[in-house]
């Protein structure tokens, strides 16, 4: 036991601290604003909702009355289907949030491990490893019942996996991350994209002898691909069956509708509408988070409304094609950069400590703007070094492809939480894009040279 606590003894401490951090911020808040402080986000109860039905109704609905009339494909299953042992022994909030602090250590260790693989450094893991633990937009959101952190785990298994070269393993992970956050369905290329350009030489190969037998690339992507289409198949095949449609959610037309279309409308006084739903549709009491009447509330979500989005969305891009390009590509680039300490400052301090000084307030959150912004673009600067480009490239797609596939979506006050996934290897490059700067202009060969050589397994 001494003899593993000495040879991890790093892992050990990153993970504690990282989950101790955590844990302290849990019991905290517990204690002055009660359970329900973890389920105080909207979309916390919908999570909560869904698992409910699965166990006692044995259906997948948001629905609190009758869910068996609306069978839904808002959401994807793998957070629900996390929170339903839970459920099932009636468990505590605190409780589901600690597990989810222990996943945020294992995380933390994971962040140092992939460092080392990538540049055998264990300073640049150790210290993103820190700032990991220390961020107040990961720990705010790591202790609420919300599937972005939960996403993360599994994403950051899979980069893991990847960088080892086990592809079955790999494909298994970005899979389960595509059935926490379906966006993830759609960057999956990116993988496939990869696994080709490492072995472009077979690839290019293959073209011009058109032959596939003993082709280097084919075991890896067909590992990847198989293990990624297993996880996703089942809920696929649900909604095929239950809706007509093989897509992993309905959430995505109609998010686009209200964050992207609407907005855009305004901007040229088009008015913007919504299909009335028919007169006996399900009901049911109150109204959503988006303030619509309760009638529109399951409706919107459906996928035969996909088509009026559609065109809605097509008539707008008509219209003002260069407009939207700009509106769009503004959107994401301010989802690149987006971090949500102004959302903690403004929506989570302020309302519930409305005495907190401002001279305290703003200089911290103005720091932590700063630091991230610069973080971001030390990351971006990683792409300067040829040999680390393949894996540097590799990491930031990840966080490019989805901004720019949600815009203006990504550009929401509290839209930092999307980027959560990524935002461990945005700190992980930045920390090592500074530590090049560093050792490159400074020199420090005492520091410089002290690499820690990672043992193969």
């Amino acid at each position: 036991m001494i003899k593993l606590i000495k040879k991890y003894n790093i892992e050990i401490i990153l993970f504690l601290l990282a989950f101790s951090i955590r844990a302290i911020y849990a019991i905290v808040i517990q204690r002055m604003f009660g359970e329900d402080v973890f389920v105080s986000y909207s979309d916390t109860t919908v999570y909560v909702k869904l698992a409910n039905n699965i166990l006692y109704n044995n259906i997948f609905s948001e629905a609190l009355v009758h869910p068996e009339l609306v069978p839904d494909a808002m959401r994807t299953p793998g957070y629900p289907l996390f929170l339903l042992p839970f459920r099932l022994f009636s468990t505590p909030y605190i409780t589901i949030v600690m597990v989810q602090n222990i996943l945020a250590g294992i995380v933390s260790v994971l962040i140092y491990k992939i460092a080392l693989l990538l540049f055998n450094n264990k300073y640049v893991g150790i210290i993103s490893s820190v700032i990991f633990s220390f961020d107040p937009t990961m720990i705010y959101w790591s202790n609420l019942l919300m599937s972005d952190h939960f996403a993360g785990v599994f994403f950051a298994f899979f980069v893991l996996f990847f960088i080892k070269k086990k592809y079955g393993l790999a494909g298994l992970m970005i899979g389960i991350t595509a059935q926490v956050r379906p966006i993830f369905l759609y960057l999956f290329p990116i993988v496939i994209i990869t696994l080709l350009y490492m072995h472009k030489d077979s690839v290019k190969n293959f073209l011009r002898t058109k032959k596939i037998k003993k082709q280097p690339f084919i075991k890896p992507v067909v590992l990847v691909v198989f293990f990624f289409c297993l996880v996703l198949f089942p809920w696929m095949a649900r909604n095929y069956k239950q809706f007509g449609h093989f897509s992993l959610s309905s959430n995505g037309w109609m998010a686009i509708h209200i964050y992207i279309s609407e907005p855009f409308a305004k901007l040229h006084n088009i008015p913007h509408y919504w299909l009335e739903p028919p007169p006996d549709y399900y009901q049911f009491p109150g109204s959503d988070n988006m303030r619509r009447p309760n009638k529109y509330t399951y409706y919107h979500y459906e996928y035969n409304n996909h088509p009026f989005y559609k065109e809605y969305l097509r008539d707008l891009i008509t219209r003002h094609p260069i407009d939207f390009i700009r509106f769009h590509l503004t959107g994401a680039f301010k989802g690149f950069f987006k971090a949500d300490y102004g959302y903690l400052a403004d929506h989570v301090l302020l309302p519930k400590k409305p005495d907190f000084p401002q001279y305290v307030l703003k200089p911290v959150v103005a720091f932590l703007f700063i630091f991230w912004y610069g973080l971001v673009l030390l990351a971006l600067s990683t792409l300067m070094i040829k040999k680390y480009r393949l894996w540097t490239s590799f990491l930031l797609s990840f966080l490019a492809l989805n901004v720019l596939l949600t815009g203006n979506i990504a550009n929401g006050s509290n839209s930092g939480r999307y980027n959560m996934p990524f935002f461990p290897f945005v700190v992980m490059l930045g920390v090592f894009g500074a530590w090049e700067i560093y050792c490159k202009y400074i020199r420090n060969k005492k520091v410089c040279t002290q690499k820690n050589i990672l043992k193969k397994d």
